[in-house]
């Protein structure tokens, strides 16, 4: 083989690779850019989420707190002396009237399970993401045990107590401890729920605040 051959063939070999490079990188440029497109509408998704849930947090916040009040001016009566039957009625009918917070999880979901969270390349906003619907699953675990507990002692006794239907106590309500022990649960019970949904209220800003950054 003579010298022109060879550099013939080293040109075309030399093309052929530059070739297949420019097509790897213009083909992995494309990818990334899908990606990063698929990334943004993500993002937009969860500060959609993230927006709705701030709303909720605040209402919750404002009627959980309203119904905390309540139940403490309940209890006071009780340290005032023999409570007020009809006043202890009307306070008791709010012990099981709850409002619980109801995150919108359907986009963090879906990035679970498609495995799509790989997406976020920002470390923070990853961490952030996954503490905050971490957060989420403990106020849903407070709140369920809140209900189990209602379920199980509260209403069971609490209907053997009242003629709906007349509207009537039937029995001496002011004087049972059941009573007087589920006020302090509630008070009890919203303050922790309180703490928690300020808590996620702060997180969901912050996170609001990182997203808001990348797009």
């Amino acid at each position: 083989m003579n010298n022109k051959s060879f550099l013939r063939y080293f040109i075309e070999l030399l093309i052929v690779i530059v070739g297949v490079t420019i097509a790897f990188w213009l083909n992995t440029r494309a990818e990334s850019s899908k990606e990063q497109k698929t990334l943004n509408n993500y993002y937009r998704e969860i500060q959609s989420d993230l927006k709705s849930d701030h709303r909720s947090l605040e209402y919750k916040i404002r009627n959980n707190q309203a119904k905390r009040e309540k139940m403490g001016r309940a209890l006071q009566f009780y340290f005032e002396g023999t409570p007020n039957r009809d006043s202890i009625f009307a306070y008791s009918q709010e012990i099981g009237n709850y409002d619980f917070f109801d995150p919108k999880d359907i986009t963090y979901r879906t990035m679970i399970n498609s495995g799509d969270l790989k997406l976020i390349n920002n470390l923070v906003i990853k961490q952030r993401l996954v503490a905050l619907y971490d957060r989420y699953q403990v106020i849903d675990h407070l709140q369920k045990n809140h209900l189990q507990a209602l379920d199980e002692n509260f209403f069971p006794k609490y209907v053997y107590m009242v003629d709906y239907v007349a509207g009537e106590v039937l029995v001496p309500m002011e004087e049972d401890i059941l009573v007087k022990n589920y006020f302090a649960f509630v008070v009890n019970e919203l303050g922790t729920h309180l703490a928690y949904y300020n808590s996620v209220l702060q997180m969901n800003e912050k996170l609001d605040s990182l997203i808001q950054l990348e797009l």
